[in-house]
Formats: structure tokens, sequence, C-alpha cells
């Protein structure tokens, strides 16, 4: 019984000392300190700038995300491979851009190009578009799984 006390007292259970508080739940996943901070230093390497909000806004995105990949049987080596495959098969692969699409951004931006044919860059403002409306469509829909989904986030700064 002493050392089973022992054990808990080592671990911070009978102290009452906190080892990792709920920092978000979507429906009964929960993101912890611990996970958003370890992803909030991992993204502020490359956009320094990023808010904890936004950083745990983008957390809850992927979490969506990844829940969906899951229900559909998506795998990947990583939780970032399961995201790319899930967008290319529920967003990306519905996205068509015409020829006139490319052609009148390539009127509008005339300036950009300084002496540049169409047809040399019309490959690039193909993926340009692409991504535009990727985009567009993935936050339209994260926006509908937002609205079907328990969010509740209880981020305070430490």
């Amino acid at each position: 019984m002493v050392l089973f006390l022992g054990v808990l007292l080592q671990a911070g259970i009978l102290e009452g000392r906190l080892v990792d508080r709920v920092v978000a739940s979507i429906n009964d996943d929960a993101i912890t300190l611990r996970e958003f901070r370890a992803y909030y230093d991992s993204v502020r390497v490359v956009t320094p700038e990023i808010t904890e909000g936004e950083a745990i806004q983008t957390l809850i995105n992927r979490r969506l995300i990844l829940h969906e990949a899951e229900r559909m049987n998506l795998e990947g080596r990583t939780e970032e491979e399961k995201i790319q495959r899930y967008i290319g098969i529920r967003i990306r692969s519905f996205v068509k851009i015409r020829q006139e699409e490319i052609r009148e951004f390539y009127r509008e931006h005339a300036g950009r190009f300084r002496g540049l044919s169409l047809e040399d860059v019309s490959d690039k403002i193909e993926r340009l578009l692409i991504e535009r409306e990727v985009n567009r469509r993935l936050r339209e829909h994260l926006n509908q799984l937002r609205q079907k989904t328990y969010i509740k986030v209880n981020l305070m700064s430490p």
C-alpha cells in the first residue's frame, strides 16, 4: 500500500498537481496543452506571427479532417499524408479550371508576366487557380464540418 501511494505521489496525482489539461474538445476528442504546445512551437518555426488562437483553430481543423479521413478508411504514413489524401479525394478532384479562366487571369495580370506568352505561363496560372479554388472549397467544407461538430476551446495562456 505504501509503495502504491508513493507511485501516486510521484505521478502528482495525490498532490493535486496538474499534469496536463484539455485546451480544446472536438466531439469526444481532446487536445491537451502538451499537444497544443508541441504543435504551436513547430508552426511558429515556419509562421512566427501566428497567434495561439489561430494555431488552436488550425489544429482543430486538422483534427476534423483527420476524423473524416479515418471515416473514409484513408491511410497514410503520417497525419499530413492522410490530410492531403483526404483533400485530394474530397476537394481537389472536383476542381476544374477552364481555359477561359486561365486566359482571363493572364489578361488581368499581364504586367506580372513581362513579355511571356500565355502558352509560357498557362500551366503556372492553372496551378495557382486550382490552389485558390481548393482553398476556397476547403474553407467552405471546414465550416460545414464545424457546424455539425461540438467544439469547445479552453485555451488560456498559462
